[in-house]
């Protein structure tokens, strides 16, 4: 019997081993696994990472250690300390680089934390609640802080930035971006009287929001963006008059209740529309927009129900998400030509949206949706001179078949095809240099392109199909923008070469990859190649990566000093001509300096500028 059970352990455990030799380390990351007091799951196998997931301890000081078993801890997974009152301080090593959303949530007996400089990225409320914090240092390796971080921080006084760090800056304990054109949020706790500096454009969603102990502040007009939310709840926001809110030169907020069938003409100067703005002002009946206005804001007019009447100045070229949604009494509006980009629901459950024929719907410059149920193979060319194609505008539309993007199309939104899947043929050119993430995938146009560097227009809009290992890419020049998230799924990529056309970079459009537990870690050691001054080395700083500058070196002789003695002569039109004629053989640096027509060859053309330069018969060369 003995000999049998031994036989019958041995079989078993033998074959637990062979279970686990073929699972793949991955897979761990779907068991809860324990060790002291965390809870943690495995990000990588093969990179040996893991997310704290749970702190299970009692609370008190906590230094979070850098590796668990054996694996590098990484990540702060979301809620992983949420509701522990008992928290008093916690040190985060520089293993880790991630600080999952809600990590702190609660947490109102952390009066301290300590982060290294490893962490990249901060979430989504973080610290919410984290009542007892007073002050905490964001080192130099922070590139993103999520939205509503330090909400209900109410003991906060001053959120400070390490003066390395390339994204962000403080003043005052105040937070804002590195140059400070951007303010976007003031610690809670914070009280006094405030001035904002002079060199800030835009001021952040709910900035202000909630701090109770701000009495005033000052804004300029320098001042051309102001996020919603940004004073609710604070003594000055609630000390001023009932009626319109100018603050800069931006119409903020409608405060109070307006009165039935109120007609209100924008000031003349106002350069933007807040979103939120007239949100459910039931009582506003007309409203006139001044030609000085350019943006009207998210959800700007949102159910304002008895609105009739909208006059929109000359000068509105955006219009953001739901800005008329559900204003249910709107039956006519002109959009005028200057209007170049409209965002989705802007003019849903509204009776002029209602009321318009089903097909395209064109407002302004804008191909803003498809109205109602597409015919099976429908063919599409958008309408000349329109300049942009609103995001989810033909999302689902199956019955496309085919769509030709005209030359005056410069930006194609958010999904704005996806998921047509009868939509085969499409022709994009060269004027389109911005497309949304997910636009054209999910349809048989997308399905069939090779695998690998996928440009439409001139964007490189995604990496499609599954990245070899250290891929190196150099994207193609002439190339004006890469999409946000276009190599997200890229594990392999370990650098990428931007040329000096690429202007615009999307958020994450790489350098980051999608682990195990669904969150973003960056790529280690991924490496970013470009010029000095570009968009490359602004994505390299505002990201933390490794950026490799391959600016040519700045010519050391003047244009025509072909001998180099500093002066440009006809010493230097002999040498050219002894060049022409073979007689001598000039250098890179003697090439370039003779080459003064600049067509790419040195010939006697040179030397008689340079000779007529000598005699004061040209300006320069």
């Amino acid at each position: 019997m003995k000999k049998k059970f031994k036989l019958k352990a041995l079989s078993i455990l033998m074959a637990i081993l062979m279970v686990a030799t073929i699972i793949p380390m991955g897979a761990i990351s779907s068991f809860a696994l324990t060790s002291g007091d965390y809870e943690y799951s495995v990000i990588s196998g093969t990179k040996k990472t893991v997310s704290i997931d749970k702190y299970t301890g009692t609370g008190g000081d906590v230094t979070i250690p850098s590796t668990i078993d054996g694996y590098t801890v990484t990540q702060m997974g979301d809620f992983s300390f949420k509701g522990c009152t008992s928290l008093t301080s916690v040190i985060i090593p520089n293993s880790v680089t991630t600080i999952g959303g809600g990590a702190f949530y609660g947490c109102t007996g952390l009066k301290d934390i300590t982060m290294a400089n490893g962490i990249t990225n901060i979430g989504y409320r973080a610290f919410l609640g984290c009542k007892g914090l007073k002050g905490l240092t964001i080192p130099d390796s922070v590139t993103g802080i999520g939205d509503g971080a330090f909400d209900n921080c109410t003991s906060l006084t001053a959120i400070n930035i390490s003066e390395g760090n390339t994204k962000y800056s403080s003043i005052d304990g105040i937070l804002y971006n590195k140059d400070k054109t951007e303010m976007f949020k003031c610690p809670q706790g914070k009280s006094g009287e405030i001035a904002i500096s002079d060199s800030v454009t835009s001021i952040g969603n709910y900035a202000f929001s909630d701090c109770t102990g701000i009495t005033n502040i000052t804004i300029s007009n320098s001042v051309t963006s102001i996020g919603y939310g940004a004073f609710d709840n604070t003594p000055f926001y609630n000390s001023l008059p009932d009626g319109e809110v100018y603050l800069g030169k931006v119409f903020y907020k409608y405060k109070g209740t307006i009165p039935k069938d109120t007609e209100i003409t924008i000031k003349a100067g106002t350069v933007s529309i807040s979103g939120t703005a007239f949100n459910g002002c039931t009582g506003l009946k007309g409203v006139t927009i001044p030609d000085s206005v350019t943006i009207i804001g998210y959800r700007a007019f949102f159910d304002c129900a008895y609105l009739t009447t909208v006059t929109i100045g000359n000068s509105v070229t955006s219009i953001g998400s739901s800005a008329f949604e559900s204003c249910t009494s709107l039956k006519d509006i002109t959009i005028p030509d200057s209007v170049t980009s409209i965002e989705s629901s802007a003019f849903e459950n509204t009776p002029f949206f209602v009321s318009m024929p089903d097909g395209e719907v064109y407002l302004g410059k804008v191909l803003y949706a498809y109205k109602g149920k597409m015919p099976k193979n429908t063919e599409i060319n958008i309408k000349a001179g329109t300049t942009s194609i609103t995001g989810y505008a033909f999302y689902y539309c199956t019955g496309l078949k085919g769509i030709t993007i005209v030359d005056s199309v410069t930006s194609i939104g958010n999904y704005a095809f996806y998921g047509c899947t009868g939509l085969k043929s499409v022709t994009i050119s060269d004027s389109v240099t911005s497309i949304g993430h997910n636009a054209f995938d999910e349809t048989p146009f997308y399905n069939s392109l090779p695998d690998g560097e996928v440009y439409l227009g001139k964007v490189f809009y995604e990496y499609k199909g599954t990245m070899p290992a250290d891929t190196e890419i150099n994207i193609k020049p002439g190339t004006i923008s890469i999409t946000e998230y276009a190599f997200i799924d890229c594990a392999g990529l370990k650098g990428v070469t931007i040329p000096d056309s690429v202007t615009s970079i999307g958020d994450m459009a790489f350098g980051y990859y999608l682990n195990d537990n669904g969150g973003y870690e960056k790529l280690l050691g991924f490496t970013i190649t470009g010029s000095k001054g570009s968009a490359a080395e602004k994505y390299a700083q505002d990201n933390n990566f490794i950026f490799v500058d391959i600016t040519p070196p700045a010519p050391t002789r003047m244009l025509g000093d072909v001998t180099g003695d500093g002066r440009v002569t006809s010493g230097d039109a002999i040498a050219v001509l002894r060049a022409e004629a073979q007689l001598r053989t000039l250098t890179a640096e003697e090439f370039t300096a003779a080459d003064v027509v600049k067509d790419g060859r040195v010939t006697s053309g040179d030397a008689i500028r340079i000779l007529r330069y000598e005699a004061q018969l040209v300006p320069s060369l």
